[in-house]
């Protein structure tokens, strides 16, 4: 009886369901964050990442094989290509309905392949669990086919939006990832719930982003041509972060086709050898990316195998470079051959690395570098510029720089379109 009166109610006032839901996926980003923080702090007491530490291989095998055996023997919910898996929920042959079991069995798995070290991201995961969320609210507060439709897309939205606490890039992930067409009143729906739920991660996480910076750059007119310039930088190494992605994500695709754990098992020690490379490479690397955009650089080196060679003016240039072929190759070993993570953090990541490594070479100031370059290779390799740009600002609290962020997505998006055939956009 009270289902029903809350049913009813709902009906009448559509706000209901879009506020619980709202808070809900809120409150499963800020514990998705809060298990990858726990156990990445467990698993690293006494182990000095300051220095090469051997350590780190079977850390990055165990991620990998113990998210298998969770997902297969335990969960028993298949959770690879979240993104297309929502895509058919929400399709013109969906019916928005997604088992209750997907809201938390992403955020379980994930947790354990970021925080062993896998080399990803949480968007992925929480995309999957606010679209579950949204459709299994939907129907307790009795919504119709096309409502529940909506409410799962919005879901979706509403968890990039919490995770990386951008409402705005929530809504563009919905728009051009997820690719749904909607009305006003459903827009206004999409929006209410991707400020609800950043609001309610922002707030739990103690009201601070996701990249802390304490320098606020500026984009001063003469700086315009090394953005240009940038742009053009992060559009060719996109290029690369797409083949060389793509083509790791084949090759373990085929090989679980075949074996899971010969595929677990090669994925892992892959992960395993580039984390004990360049330990900057482990989870998500925003700690990482704060560091050096706030001018201690050499962080991004700390604990590398490069530090065993002569610390000369090349060593710091030279890591980077290692570091940015082959992030594209740790994300996807983290994510195809077993694990559970995101492909837009990594992106992230390799953006703010390239920034760095543009900064070195041009001397063009780093904070600005970084963000910029942050933004673009993640419109670039993800095929999403309006939702890249939005998310680099809003994550970064640096809405100031909207204009050199825009500038380099674009000019990055456009080259790295032409040079590649197909778009890199699953979550």
């Amino acid at each position: 009886m009270a289902v029903q009166h809350i049913q009813n109610y709902s009906k009448s006032h559509p706000w209901l369901p879009v506020s619980a839901t709202g808070v809900m996926i809120g409150v499963a980003a800020w514990v998705l964050k809060w298990l990858v923080g726990i156990i990445t702090l467990t698993v690293t007491d006494g182990m000095a990442l300051t220095r090469t530490n051997v350590r780190l291989i079977p850390l990055g095998l165990a991620g990998i094989v113990l998210t298998v055996i969770l997902v297969k023997y335990i969960l028993h919910v298949p959770l690879e290509h979240s993104t297309q898996k929502i895509i058919d929920v929400i399709g013109p042959t969906g019916n928005g309905i997604i088992s209750p079991k997907v809201i938390y069995s992403p955020i379980v798995a994930s947790s354990i392949t970021l925080g062993l070290g896998g080399s990803a991201g949480s968007e992925g995961p929480i995309a999957y669990t606010g679209a579950a969320i949204g459709s299994n609210m939907g129907r307790w507060f009795g919504l119709t086919r096309d409502q529940l439709i909506m409410c799962t897309a919005c879901g979706a939205g509403a968890g990039i939006a919490a995770i990386f606490k951008s409402p705005m890039g929530g809504m563009f992930f919905t728009f051009e990832v997820l690719r749904i067409q909607i009305g006003l009143k459903p827009l206004l729906m999409l929006a209410a719930m991707c400020i609800i739920s950043s609001m309610t991660a922002y707030l739990l996480s103690g009201e601070t982003p996701d990249m802390m910076l304490w320098i606020h750059p500026q984009m001063p007119v003469r700086e315009l041509p090394m953005i240009l310039l940038l742009g053009a930088f992060c559009g060719l190494y996109s290029a690369y972060y797409v083949f060389s992605g793509s083509l790791t994500k084949i090759r373990f695709t085929k090989l679980k086709e075949k074996n899971i754990w010969l595929s677990a098992v090669s994925s892992g020690l892959l992960l395993g050898v580039l984390l004990f490379l360049f330990p900057s490479l482990y989870g998500e690397g925003y700690g990482v990316l704060g560091k050096i955009a706030n001018g201690h650089i050499h962080d991004v080196i700390s604990g590398s195998v490069m530090t065993l060679f002569d610390d000369g003016k090349y060593l710091l240039p030279l890591s980077l470079a290692a570091i940015l072929l082959t992030k594209a190759v740790a994300a996807n070993a983290s994510n195809s051959g077993g694990g559970v993570g995101g492909d837009f953090a990594p992106t992230l990541f390799a953006g703010g690395i390239a920034g760095v490594l543009f900064s070195q070479l041009t001397g063009m100031q780093i904070s600005l570098s970084v963000v910029s370059a942050m933004g673009g290779v993640m419109a670039a390799a993800t095929g999403a510029p309006l939702m890249a740009i939005f998310i680099t600002v809003e994550m970064t609290s640096q809405q100031q720089l909207l204009l050199p962020v825009s500038i380099c997505a674009g000019i990055s998006y456009l080259i790295c379109r032409k040079l590649t055939k197909h778009t890199f956009n699953k979550v």
